[in-house]
């Protein structure tokens, strides 16, 4: 399994429809630990689950998409490091959303962590339901925030070196 050139990261949307939503907080988290996060400044409309699950866990300075995109690019500079996202669809549109026509600085394809757990027998659907007892089963130590981008991003990292 790969262990080097990852980058594990969590976005939080607007909505899940990606037509209409946009990238409202995102964590990236370098296999060496070096981490990033960011709010991005949005006013538009938001589903009844994002009013109630994540607007209210977001509280830094908004930046605009221009300034994301240029903090995403820093931080990952030239390695085209290889994306890990627990059920990345969602994930990894936002984030192309985000670089428009722009060239993406990292590889193709993404890995899905929630594949990699059904690969190994674990059950996702607890994993999300009851995360903290899911993650104490698996032996991670630690307190996550869920549905915050960088706390989710660490939960991954840690979940994908645990079941690798």
């Amino acid at each position: 399994m790969i262990k080097e050139n990852l980058i594990f990261f969590d976005t939080e949307f607007s909505s899940l429809n990606p037509n209409v939503g946009e990238i409202l907080s995102a964590g990236f988290i370098k296999d060496t630990g070096e981490e990033l996060y960011f709010e991005i400044d949005y006013s538009g409309p938001t589903n009844e689950w994002v009013k109630e699950n994540i607007l209210p866990t977001l509280k830094q300075e908004k930046i605009s998409k221009e300034l994301a995109v240029k903090k995403i690019q820093e931080f990952i500079g030239d390695s085209k490091p290889i994306l890990v996202a627990f059920v990345n669809q969602f994930d990894v549109v936002y984030l192309h959303k985000l670089f428009g026509e722009n060239d993406i600085p990292y590889g193709w394809p993404p890995i899905d962590l929630a594949t990699l757990m059904v690969v190994k027998g674990l059950d996702v659907d607890k994993y999300y339901e009851n995360q903290k007892e899911y993650i104490k089963k698996l032996g991670i130590k630690g307190e996550f925030i869920q549905h915050n981008a960088l706390d989710d991003a660490r939960l991954v990292k840690e979940v994908y070196y645990k079941i690798t």
